[in-house]
């Protein structure tokens, strides 16, 4: 299904809301509060990653994305190394309809609560680059955002891996128009520092990204009405300094204008549910009210763990 780019709220962090005198939290806030209360729970009791006691500290968004993170290195030290994994995804015809087109479906295995499924692919614009060239909206035609996905930090991950010349950006943007002063200039210069540090010491890869088999979480559809999503999306962070550099290849996120330098930043699908091999994949968009196209229909809400296929909406 296309208009990847209305999750652009997915990342927002809901627990800063709640806290926030004299502001109501949206509904699609509290779903994703929700959400990872539910992962975190099952993460702190199923998990067999290496825990850190230190995780214990870490607020609710940094300890499920500690988890996760530890899982999604494992997978692709299992990659790297020719060893079996858990769990294989296909893309097929979608069952939602509609002219949905593509989707994700589990192929093989079972994926409990708290397992990654899939990862999320392409290219990344960080939020100085964002800020600079006037948003999306300036960088990029209506077209090209039909696989978008943003962070809470400001960095938007492109799932059809497009790059970007620098002085080409915009189409006359505020690169192609500036008039040199202040304010544009002290932008450029944050933009310019930026993309030099990450060209000097940035993590690079000289070779184009492995076809990861579970990088294709960008093939996700929003679920048919009445059907509970199956999946969260989680925001991680690849320490490349702890990293053994031979999984590098198997990241599948780069930069944008300097696609040869490794983005940090990435984002896995991680089961809400019980998930059975034919099940196809489903990622609430958690759209708001005004900018939902008219395809979309709320995503049915499941509270704790459900089983394989539709579940019991509740």
């Amino acid at each position: 299904m296309r208009v990847r780019n209305i999750i652009n709220q997915l990342f927002r962090r809901g627990s800063q809301q709640l806290t926030a005198a004299k502001c109501t939290p949206s509904l699609t806030e509290l779903y994703r509060q929700e959400d990872l209360e539910t992962l975190d729970a099952h993460l702190s009791t199923t998990t067999t990653t290496t825990t850190n006691n230190n995780n214990l500290d870490l607020d609710l968004d940094e300890r499920v994305s500690t988890h996760v993170l530890q899982q999604t290195v494992q997978i692709l030290a299992q990659l790297q190394s020719n060893r079996g994994c858990d769990h294989q995804l296909s893309v097929q015809d979608s069952l939602v309809g509609e002219n949905s087109g593509d989707g994700l479906f589990l192929h093989k295995g079972t994926r409990q609560p708290g397992n990654v499924v899939a990862l999320y692919p392409g290219t990344a614009v960080y939020h100085e680059e964002l800020a600079f060239f006037g948003g999306v909206h300036h960088m990029f035609q209506e077209e090209e955002m039909d696989w978008f996905i943003h962070r809470a930090d400001g960095v938007l991950i492109d799932g059809l891996g497009k790059t970007h010349a620098l002085n080409a950006i915009g189409g006359g943007g505020a690169l192609g128009s500036s008039d040199g002063g202040d304010v544009e200039g002290g932008a450029l210069a944050e933009v310019m520092e930026k993309l030099t540090r990450l060209q000097k010491h940035g993590t690079l890869c000289a070779q184009e990204p492995r076809a990861i088999p579970f990088a294709s979480a960008h093939k996700a559809n929003h679920p048919p009405k009445g059907v509970p999503a199956n999946v969260v999306a989680v925001a991680i962070d690849y320490d490349f300094n702890a990293m053994d550099a031979n999984l590098f290849p198997y990241i599948p996120i780069r930069h944008a204008i300097l696609p040869n330098v490794l983005c940090e930043h990435g984002i896995a699908f991680v089961a809400s549910r019980v998930i059975e091999a034919g099940d196809e994949i489903y990622l609430d968009y958690a759209t708001s009210e005004e900018s939902r196209p008219v395809w979309y229909k709320e995503a049915a809400r499941v509270r704790g763990e459900g089983g394989g296929g539709t579940g019991t909406a509740q």
